[in-house]
């Protein structure tokens, strides 16, 4: 145990009281504040004891300036922000906080909410509510709060690992290659991509090519329901904006006969409550669902026109792609 000390940069992010810990063989521990507790500092806990260094630390839940003065890393409590002490809350006034602080938007770990908002839920409903008539051990809760979100982020960073990335280049290719899907370039396929990994992509492609927000729908068959969806683009990729063109809203929710009547399709099937994505019984049905929009000039440009219910390119005669 000493020789692993032996050297002052060997010893990372461990600290003086690491230091003494470690000597004279006692736990190192890990402070953070008691009662309802949340996702921040489960999800801060978490990460931290699947370090090295942390893997065996103690967690002490406590408000206690003096109990928290003794702790080797302290997260979410105590008002100080001082990464050379490993204290790291995130609680002060905007003015009392570091340059550092300010740009990352007060936050003690990973902003879940942001990609996954149902677990700020899932862990809130960890702790007992007001009425229980039971006690229970709230550590112990905290522990069951800690394992659930871990397992949240561990499951999402698999699906970055091995599904966005096994994505990018397909989609790459497909932005790539979207005037064969239309030669506007407005239309892109994607194929095999069903969750939808375009939207973490799509942006940086663009910008790449030199052609930001020229692709306004995506069309890609739903190998689960077995027919076809077509996308319309947000316009603050991957989740946020209003739509780069939006269905028409009396769409909203419209399915089976119903949306079949209103836009005059035959192979119609549905339109979601957010009017972001409609369903075909083909490829050629995500097709007429572009040709039917009476707005079609702020989809493909001046250089594309209606004739006789016929989007017609510079010329061309049609806007199907065979299936």
């Amino acid at each position: 145990m000493l020789k692993f000390f032996s050297s002052v940069s060997e010893l990372g992010i461990l600290g003086h009281r690491m230091i003494v810990n470690a000597m004279v063989n006692t736990q190192i521990t890990i402070g953070t504040h008691d009662g309802v507790f949340h996702c921040d500092e489960a999800l801060g806990c978490f990460l931290l004891t699947r370090l090295p260094d942390y893997r065996d630390a103690k967690i002490i839940r406590t408000r206690d300036p003096v109990k928290l003065s003794g702790c080797d890393l302290v997260l979410d409590v105590g008002g100080v922000f001082d990464a050379a002490s490993h204290r790291y809350d995130h609680h002060q006034r905007v003015s009392e906080c570091s340059d550092l602080m300010k740009s990352m938007r007060l936050i003690t770990a990973f902003q879940l909410q942001t990609e996954y908002r149902n677990v700020g839920g899932k862990v809130k409903a960890l702790n007992p509510t007001w009425n229980s008539e039971e006690c229970p051990e709230q550590d112990a809760l905290f522990s069951s709060a800690m394992k659930r979100v871990g397992d949240e982020f561990v499951s999402s960073v698999k699906f970055i690992a091995k599904t966005l990335k096994l994505s990018e280049t397909q989609i790459q290719k497909a932005v790539s290659e979207r005037k064969t899907t239309h030669p506007s370039g407005a239309l892109m396929e994607i194929t095999d991509d069903p969750v939808d990994a375009w939207k973490y992509f799509l942006a940086d492609f663009e910008n790449k090519l030199d052609v930001e927000g020229s692709i306004k729908f995506i069309i890609q068959k739903d190998v689960g329901r077995r027919c076809w969806k077509i996308t319309t683009v947000p316009t603050e990729l991957p989740h946020g904006g209003t739509q780069r063109v939006p269905f028409p809203s009396a769409w909203r929710g419209m399915r089976d006969e119903d949306f079949r009547t209103i836009s005059g399709l035959k192979s119609a099937l549905n339109v979601d409550f957010a009017n972001r994505s409609a369903w075909c019984e083909s490829r050629e049905g995500d097709c007429d669902i572009i040709r039917s929009f009476n707005t079609v000039e702020m989809v493909f440009g001046e250089n594309y026109f209606f004739a006789d219910g016929v989007l017609e390119p510079c010329g061309m005669l049609s806007f199907f792609v065979n299936g």
